[in-house]
């Protein structure tokens, strides 16, 4: 289980593959079987070595009453059951061509596992379509899905989740469930009169605040509720480094009053507001955070020597006095924790950073030992109505249309 465990289970997949005194070995590419429709993607592990392969398509296309291939979410019995009601079952195994890449560029494993996967397709074509979900997708559906009977539109792969959001895929089930809860006329959507329930704000009376931080969420498309795919990413954007230039939008806009300049009550008045005592351990990690808080303004306003400042200026003197950690852990205490959502650094993909509150540890002298971080978005990307376009490459891949059976 976990990291180590899985680094075992490669170099023991290595060890048997380079040791000719052994029999080949037989893997399931894709860590599971996959209706007949579809072919998900394929794992990298049987192609580490960077040796021939020998492709088995294992066909169950010939039954008409009842797909073999794969259980869904019927158990074993039931499987066995409906197979026996079948006169004759089919399985027919095609064994296709070993299959090298030629060039060697191509013999890294995840470009051999799909060149591979592609190899598999073309012999399939009549009763298959490749598909860009994996075992990951398939995990997540039926946690959320067919087990919770949760109303989430899931239009987006794991994989994209991971790579443009940083979210680990048990992240991504722990968010699912927090959206299920905040969803609580079950219609799919986060709409706007439930976010202001969750922080228990008036949504007309408090209608200028609230509206602000619901954009931190509401970017793509309707900005009177939020679907699941924006969801993860305003979770993101409150916790992942490569999205702080999002991160210092929404603070900015949040807390100015008149959406011109900001001062440094508007942040302290706004964290005042809505922090809850009663959502800390005890009083004195209650003063804890509220002593970050304070430093953060007296960083980002020199002491007070500011009085005031415009976006530009804020931007500039976040990124210039290395604050950018500060503005997500005031995100974090303001819209986390009025969410109850609770996430650390396991909880990210660590080949980037990410940063959570326990990890911003001020030293003796009030300054903060603080990582660098990635600028890989503009700010001139950010007009004032945010639009993080982190997630929406997820939008842009080809398979809504695809009918499959994951």
């Amino acid at each position: 289980h976990g990291k180590d465990g899985r680094n075992k289970a490669k170099q023991q997949l290595v060890d048997h593959i380079l040791n000719e005194n052994l029999p080949p070995l037989l893997i399931f590419p894709q860590g599971t079987t996959c209706s007949t429709q579809t072919m998900t993607t394929f794992k990298p592990g049987a192609f580490l070595v960077k040796t021939e392969v020998q492709p088995v398509i294992l066909n169950y296309s010939a039954n008409q009453n009842h797909d073999l291939s794969y259980v869904a979410d019927s158990r074993m019995l039931q499987e066995m059951f409906w197979a026996g009601c079948q006169l004759v079952n089919f399985c027919e195994l095609t064994f296709l061509p070993p299959f090298l890449p030629e060039q060697e560029d191509d013999r890294d494993p995840h470009t051999f596992a799909e060149q591979t996967r592609q190899e598999m397709g073309k012999y399939m074509t009549e009763y298959c379509q490749l598909t860009p979900h994996s075992l990951t997708d398939h995990m997540l559906h039926d946690y959320a899905i067919t087990r919770s009977k949760f109303n989430l539109k899931m239009e987006f792969l794991v994989s994209d989740v991971g790579e443009k959001l940083r979210l680990k895929p048990k992240t991504v089930q722990y968010l699912a469930k927090k959206f299920h809860n905040l969803d609580t006329n079950q219609n799919g959507y986060i709409e706007y009169d439930e976010f202001c329930a969750a922080f228990k704000r008036d949504p007309n009376k408090h209608f200028e605040k609230m509206s602000k931080l619901f954009q931190l969420f509401s970017v793509n498309r309707n900005f009177n509720k939020i679907d699941f795919d924006e969801f993860l990413n305003g979770v993101a954007i409150c916790f992942v480094d490569s999205m702080v230039h999002d991160a210092i939008r929404v603070t900015f806009d949040g807390c100015s009053v008149d959406n011109r300049v900001i001062r440094p009550s508007d942040i302290l008045n706004v964290f005042n507001h809505q922090i809850e005592k009663k959502k800390f351990n005890d009083e004195n990690e209650f003063i804890e955070y509220y002593d970050k808080m304070q430093f953060f303004v007296n960083a980002a306003f020199d002491d007070n020597q500011l009085q005031q400042m415009d976006y530009n200026q804020f931007h500039a003197q976040i990124m210039q006095r290395n604050l950018t950690a500060y503005v997500q852990l005031f995100l974090q205490i303001i819209v986390m924790m009025r969410l109850k959502i609770k996430l650390n650094k396991d909880d990210f993909n660590l080949t980037v950073q990410s940063r959570s509150s326990s990890e911003i540890i001020a030293d003796e002298n009030g300054g903060d030992e603080l990582g660098s971080m990635k600028e890989s978005v503009s700010v001139q990307q950010h007009p004032r109505t945010l639009r993080s376009d982190s997630i929406l490459s997820v939008k842009q891949t080809n398979f809504a249309n695809i009918e499959n059976k994951l």
